[in-house]
């Protein structure tokens, strides 16, 4: 089945989208961090559930919430989120 919907990522100006660095079908609680590189910038994305997480800077530190919207996706679950800088 094809994967429904498009990921998001807040930021300070409100929500952008955002290109998950694997398959959005491994994203979950059960996947563990994953790591990946945007340009010379670190970032690890945790997912608390299969439609929403957070994306941490690993250099600077700044989290921000992840979500998945459409395709029948709860937006009601968003992790809280510190505003900064080190967007992906």
């Amino acid at each position: 089945a094809a994967n429904q919907g498009l990921w998001e990522i807040e930021l300070a100006r409100g929500w952008a989208p955002w290109t998950p660095p694997v398959s959005a079908q491994a994203f979950g609680p059960d996947a563990g961090p994953i790591r990946y590189a945007f340009g010379k910038t670190e970032f690890e994305a945790v997912f608390e559930t299969p439609t929403s997480g957070v994306q941490r800077n690993l250099i600077t530190g700044t989290t921000r919430a992840i979500r998945k919207v459409g395709g029948g996706v709860d937006e009601r679950a968003r992790p809280p989120v510190a505003d900064s800088d080190g967007v992906q």
